[in-house]
């Protein structure tokens, strides 16, 4: 929450473009896209925040399904580690990809949806992780299936988004 808090409060535009840009239609997508991409400070800034409440978050889950064993700040540190990883790896292999086709276009604008997406789950995935660390009991069935149901809901919005994106390519 304070990292959220010192990224909104350092960084207003940017923080205001990235909402905009999630919600706005592709009449005037490019400049917003193009003044989120010059601030690369908030830009790294929001990816931390993205791994630390993705990884706070499935470590909660976890430790509320009871599926491991391990302390939690361990966990938590290895599922972090892990979504970094899986992501730069994903990165990595999609602009590997985009290269050997001659379509590098078409990979950055994957790439980056993919991380607008993430950069605004890690905002939302702040209230649930909330209500995982201290709700009742009753409460968390209602909390888990909310927030994974958002989850797959901003994973599909963002294939939607890609696939608008190529047909107006």
């Amino acid at each position: 929450v304070f990292l959220l808090a010192f990224i909104k409060l350092v960084f207003p535009k940017f923080f205001r473009n990235l909402f905009i840009l999630f919600f706005q239609t592709s009449i005037r997508q490019k400049q917003t896209r193009e003044q989120l991409l010059q601030d690369s400070w908030a830009g790294l800034l929001i990816n931390v925040l993205f791994f630390l409440s993705a990884g706070l978050f499935v470590t909660l889950l976890t430790k509320y399904k009871s599926w491991s064993i391990l302390p939690f700040w361990n966990l938590y540190g290895y599922i972090t580690a892990l979504l970094v990883i899986i992501y730069i790896g994903k990165f990595l292999f999609i602009g590997f990809a985009g290269w050997v086709f001659n379509n590098k276009e078409a990979a950055q604008g994957y790439v980056f949806l993919v991380s607008m997406v993430n950069r605004i789950m890690g905002i939302v995935l702040i209230p649930f992780i909330v209500f995982l660390a201290f709700a009742n009991q009753q409460l968390l069935n209602i909390v888990v299936t909310l927030s994974i149901g958002l989850v797959v809901i901003l994973f599909f919005n963002y294939l939607i988004l890609f696939y608008l994106q190529q047909m107006v390519l």
